[in-house]
């Protein structure tokens, strides 16, 4: 692990949002820039979002099919 790492491991254990911190820095200078940034974060947030939907979905309907055939193999 490198110091960069390390100094944000050693900032997220102790409560410091490192992201939060530099969308906050960020409008000092160009405000704009800190407009998108932080609507392609949402973005992200959202797409990870869907994904674990679609995940969980596909589980729960591939547990939902097993459930049946389990119970008709024990017969």
């Amino acid at each position: 692990m490198n110091a960069l790492e390390r100094l944000i491991r050693i900032a997220e254990e102790n409560g410091i949002d490192i992201v939060d911190l530099v969308l906050q820095a960020l409008p000092r200078r160009d405000p704009s820039e800190g407009v998108r940034l932080r609507i392609e974060i949402a973005e992200d947030y959202v797409r990870e979002y869907e994904e674990y939907i679609r995940k969980v979905t596909r589980y729960r309907l591939a547990r939902s099919c097993i459930k049946p055939l389990r119970s008709v193999s024990r017969l």
